[in-house]
């Protein structure tokens, strides 16, 4: 089948909110044998006990995500619930838990979509806009982080470990920038208050309405 073929059908099915991947497997599946009974949720019960068997392997030390989580709040959001079961596994490999976990259901649409990011925000009562987001894949979770108006940092996906000196410097950079923009509107506000201080003491001296 030609790979524009296959590109189509896939975006159809994304843009109708279907499975994808599973879709695209059984049709496959289906065309070489047509009475098989089996469903997409059969495939992704299959693909999540085959993920849930799989070892869990960091792919950075506990002392740098230990870093990581004294400074930060740290969350997981992915498109499936495969990953649910590696939950447990990172407290108990790290030590320490993390912030959030969520990942799309039959409710929310899926990356790069910012439904997700705005669910688990609302979820776990996030104030703050979030440093960056973290992910492997330009296309959806670079894309889900500018539909969601914050920072994107891509790891590498084909190396076992992060980079942790350029994921870190990447991070320090974003902090920079926005320590930068709060002095800005810092400086920016006091100059508002400071001039509108100034036009009422003046209004007043005329006599004016303040």
């Amino acid at each position: 089948m030609p790979i524009e073929k296959i590109k189509e059908r896939r975006q159809k099915w994304k843009d109708n909110g279907q499975y994808q991947y599973q879709q695209m497997l059984l049709a496959f599946i289906k065309q070489y044998n047509p009475e098989i009974q089996i469903s997409c949720e059969d495939i992704t019960q299959a693909y999540q006990e085959h993920k849930n068997a799989e070892p869990f392997t960091p792919k950075m030390s506990k002392e740098d995500f230990l870093a990581l989580r004294n400074k930060y709040k740290i969350g997981i959001i992915t498109d499936g619930s495969a990953f649910e079961s590696k939950v447990p596994k990172i407290k108990e490999f790290f030590g320490v838990d993390i912030d959030g976990y969520i990942y799309k259901n039959n409710t929310l649409p899926s990356k790069p979509n910012a439904a997700m990011f705005h669910e688990f925000c609302k979820t776990y009562s996030v104030k703050d806009r979030p440093v960056a987001y973290v992910g492997d894949r330009d296309d959806l979770d670079g894309s889900m982080a500018k539909n969601a108006n914050i920072r994107f940092i891509r790891v590498d996906p084909t190396q076992p470990t992060i980079n942790m000196e350029k994921f870190t410097k990447e991070l320090n950079a974003i902090e920079e920038q926005r320590m930068a923009a709060r002095r800005r509107w810092g400086l920016l506000s006091n100059v508002v208050t400071t001039n509108t201080a100034t036009v009422e003491c003046a209004r007043r001296s005329l006599g004016l309405k303040v």
